[in-house]
């Protein structure tokens, strides 16, 4: 036999061997070829479906994005709404709790709304919408209700038609007879730049930090009212009387009602 022949034979020998096999078991060639044909399918489908999905997959993304900003304008909404119905709740507390001060003092009360805050090198002032019509006097005395408590502010000083101007007790043109809560110890406030001082009390008098100070009753004032507390004491060797400094006890600054005694 030649080259060539066997050459031939070795290659027909597998051929016929493997056609024999196809014959005698065709179900492993099935399976082979599903092995090879399917995932191709498979993958070409994959291929086929992916701009399908991805179309739908930006839809998703613009749906999602337009509800989100919805349910943000909504939760906006409701925190401007809920805002307004807090503030409105604390407002009409505000007014019960002046409502009720002004029903159980024996003084003539005028209820006012603060319409602007003055605090420079020269003054302190507010201004108040109430005036001459509505029956204000200059030198009545305002005062505000701190968590339901009644804390002096000033006095009035000029009168309009229709509003006034109230000396706040910081001013330094402002002064007041008032007292320690204590020790019943009487002086004379007088207003610094943004607090005040309780002169006139003796040196053997013992004052305490943070003691209220309060008002001392005459023509338009009710006595026992709030004005500050005692911030620092500063006794002096020599001489009578000891600095008393007072901080307000409120800031004049948040004031929006204040109660004005007339005559």
């Amino acid at each position: 036999m030649g080259i060539k022949a066997f050459l031939k034979v070795r290659v027909f020998i597998p051929l016929a061997l493997s056609f024999l096999m196809i014959i005698i078991n065709p179900e492993k060639l099935r399976d082979s070829f599903r092995r090879v044909i399917i995932p191709i399918e498979l993958l070409g489908g994959k291929i086929r479906g992916a701009p399908f999905h991805f179309n739908e997959a930006v839809k998703d993304n613009i749906r999602l994005t337009k509800e989100k900003e919805e349910l943000k304008k909504e939760i906006s909404l409701l925190l401007h709404k809920y805002a307004k119905t807090d503030e409105i709740i604390k407002e009409n507390k505000r007014l019960r709790n002046i409502l009720s001060y002004k029903e159980k003092t024996g003084f003539n009360l005028i209820i006012a709304n603060t319409l602007g805050f003055s605090s420079d090198a020269i003054s302190s002032t507010i201004i108040i919408d109430k005036g001459l019509s509505d029956g204000i006097k200059k030198g009545s005395s305002v005062v505000c209700l701190f968590k339901e408590r009644e804390v002096f502010i000033g006095r009035v000083i000029d009168v309009f038609s229709q509003s006034s101007l109230v000396l706040l007790a910081t001013d330094p043109l402002f002064s007041i007879p008032a007292r320690l809560d204590v020790t019943r110890e009487k002086g004379l406030l007088v207003g610094q730049k943004g607090k005040m001082e309780l002169k006139f009390i003796e040196n053997r008098i013992p004052v305490m930090l943070k003691e209220p100070v309060i008002t001392v009753q005459d023509e338009l004032t009710p006595q026992g009212i709030l004005i500050g507390y005692v911030e620092r004491v500063s006794s002096k060797k020599s001489g009578l009387f000891k600095k008393v400094f007072v901080r307000p006890a409120v800031s004049f600054s948040s004031l929006e009602e204040v109660l004005v005694f007339v005559p």
